[in-house]
Protein backbone atom coordinates (compact mmCIF):
# COMPACT_ATOMS: atom_id res chain seq x y z
CA UNK A 1 0.00 0.00 0.00
CA UNK A 2 0.99 3.65 -0.07
CA UNK A 3 1.28 4.02 3.71
CA UNK A 4 -2.31 5.17 4.22
CA UNK A 5 -4.62 3.31 6.56
CA UNK A 6 -7.15 1.12 4.77
CA UNK A 7 -10.27 -0.66 5.91
CA UNK A 8 -12.83 -3.00 4.41
CA UNK A 9 -16.54 -2.31 4.44
CA UNK A 10 -17.94 -5.44 6.07
CA UNK A 11 -21.25 -4.06 7.36
CA UNK A 12 -23.26 -5.41 4.43
CA UNK A 13 -21.67 -8.84 4.16
CA UNK A 14 -18.55 -10.75 3.21
CA UNK A 15 -18.16 -9.40 -0.35
CA UNK A 16 -18.65 -5.64 -0.10
CA UNK A 17 -18.99 -3.47 -3.22
CA UNK A 18 -18.92 0.31 -3.47
CA UNK A 19 -19.92 2.41 -6.48
CA UNK A 20 -19.49 6.16 -6.21
CA UNK A 21 -19.88 9.32 -8.24
CA UNK A 22 -20.69 13.00 -8.14
CA UNK A 23 -22.15 15.66 -10.38
CA UNK A 24 -22.15 19.44 -10.52
CA UNK A 25 -25.54 21.07 -10.09
CA UNK A 26 -26.45 23.42 -12.96
CA UNK A 27 -29.46 25.35 -11.69
CA UNK A 28 -32.54 24.33 -13.71
CA UNK A 29 -30.47 22.48 -16.35
CA UNK A 30 -29.43 18.82 -16.36
CA UNK A 31 -26.00 18.29 -14.78
CA UNK A 32 -23.12 17.74 -17.19
CA UNK A 33 -19.98 17.58 -15.05
CA UNK A 34 -19.57 14.06 -13.66
CA UNK A 35 -16.87 12.45 -11.52
CA UNK A 36 -16.74 8.67 -11.32
CA UNK A 37 -14.37 5.73 -11.46
CA UNK A 38 -13.47 4.40 -14.93
CA UNK A 39 -16.35 2.53 -16.56
CA UNK A 40 -19.09 3.90 -14.29
CA UNK A 41 -20.55 6.35 -16.81
CA UNK A 42 -23.84 7.19 -15.11
CA UNK A 43 -26.22 9.92 -16.31
CA UNK A 44 -28.32 12.43 -14.40
CA UNK A 45 -31.48 14.28 -15.43
CA UNK A 46 -33.30 16.91 -13.42
CA UNK A 47 -36.86 15.61 -13.08
CA UNK A 48 -38.19 18.62 -11.14
CA UNK A 49 -36.83 21.55 -9.16
CA UNK A 50 -33.81 20.14 -7.32
CA UNK A 51 -34.85 16.53 -7.96
CA UNK A 52 -32.41 14.37 -9.91
CA UNK A 53 -32.80 10.90 -11.43
CA UNK A 54 -29.48 9.05 -11.51
CA UNK A 55 -29.21 6.20 -14.03
CA UNK A 56 -26.34 3.76 -13.73
CA UNK A 57 -24.77 2.40 -16.96
CA UNK A 58 -26.55 -0.42 -18.80
CA UNK A 59 -23.58 -2.80 -18.69
CA UNK A 60 -23.34 -2.66 -14.91
CA UNK A 61 -24.67 -5.71 -13.05
CA UNK A 62 -25.99 -4.46 -9.75
CA UNK A 63 -26.54 -6.85 -6.85
CA UNK A 64 -29.89 -7.44 -5.24
CA UNK A 65 -30.45 -6.14 -1.74
CA UNK A 66 -29.07 -5.43 0.75
CA UNK A 67 -27.63 -2.15 -0.45
CA UNK A 68 -27.50 1.39 0.82
CA UNK A 69 -27.30 4.69 -1.02
CA UNK A 70 -25.57 7.57 0.73
CA UNK A 71 -25.76 11.08 -0.74
CA UNK A 72 -23.99 14.22 0.46
CA UNK A 73 -24.00 17.87 -0.53
CA UNK A 74 -20.91 19.83 -1.46
CA UNK A 75 -21.42 23.57 -1.70
CA UNK A 76 -19.26 26.51 -2.68
CA UNK A 77 -20.43 28.97 -0.02
CA UNK A 78 -22.18 28.03 3.21
CA UNK A 79 -24.06 31.32 3.54
CA UNK A 80 -25.66 31.30 0.08
CA UNK A 81 -25.42 27.78 -1.33
CA UNK A 82 -26.17 25.49 1.64
CA UNK A 83 -28.45 22.54 0.88
CA UNK A 84 -29.01 18.95 1.98
CA UNK A 85 -29.55 15.84 -0.14
CA UNK A 86 -32.03 13.01 0.39
CA UNK A 87 -32.65 9.74 -1.44
CA UNK A 88 -36.34 9.75 -2.43
CA UNK A 89 -38.76 6.88 -2.62
CA UNK A 90 -38.00 3.28 -3.37
CA UNK A 91 -34.90 2.72 -5.47
CA UNK A 92 -35.05 0.45 -8.50
CA UNK A 93 -31.38 -0.33 -8.89
CA UNK A 94 -31.80 -3.97 -9.82
CA UNK A 95 -34.53 -3.39 -12.44
CA UNK A 96 -34.14 0.07 -14.00
CA UNK A 97 -30.72 0.96 -12.49
CA UNK A 98 -32.11 4.30 -11.24
CA UNK A 99 -32.50 6.19 -8.00
CA UNK A 100 -33.75 9.69 -7.19
CA UNK A 101 -31.93 12.37 -5.19
CA UNK A 102 -33.43 15.64 -4.00
CA UNK A 103 -31.60 18.81 -2.99
CA UNK A 104 -33.53 20.62 -0.29
CA UNK A 105 -33.43 23.12 2.52
CA UNK A 106 -35.46 22.16 5.59
CA UNK A 107 -37.44 19.62 3.57
CA UNK A 108 -38.36 21.97 0.70
CA UNK A 109 -36.91 21.08 -2.71
CA UNK A 110 -34.75 23.78 -4.20
CA UNK A 111 -32.70 24.48 -7.28
CA UNK A 112 -28.99 24.40 -6.61
CA UNK A 113 -27.07 27.34 -8.06
CA UNK A 114 -24.85 26.75 -11.09
CA UNK A 115 -21.62 27.31 -9.17
CA UNK A 116 -18.43 25.27 -9.64
CA UNK A 117 -18.37 24.12 -6.00
CA UNK A 118 -21.99 22.94 -5.83
CA UNK A 119 -22.00 19.17 -6.29
CA UNK A 120 -23.95 16.15 -5.14
CA UNK A 121 -21.84 13.14 -4.16
CA UNK A 122 -23.22 9.63 -3.79
CA UNK A 123 -22.09 6.13 -2.93
CA UNK A 124 -23.87 2.81 -3.35
CA UNK A 125 -22.74 0.23 -0.82
CA UNK A 126 -23.79 -3.35 -1.46
CA UNK A 127 -23.07 -7.02 -0.98
CA UNK A 128 -22.06 -8.98 -4.06
CA UNK A 129 -25.04 -11.26 -4.54
CA UNK A 130 -24.55 -11.68 -8.30
CA UNK A 131 -22.31 -14.74 -8.06
CA UNK A 132 -19.60 -12.94 -10.09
Amino acid sequence: MDGRGTFQVKALGPEPLAYWGSFQCKGADDPTSYRHPPGLNFTVTEAASGTFTVTMPSGLTLPSQPYAIVATAQFADLATDWFEVAVLGETTLTTTRTFVLQAHRSGTAREVANTAGNRINFAILATNSTGK
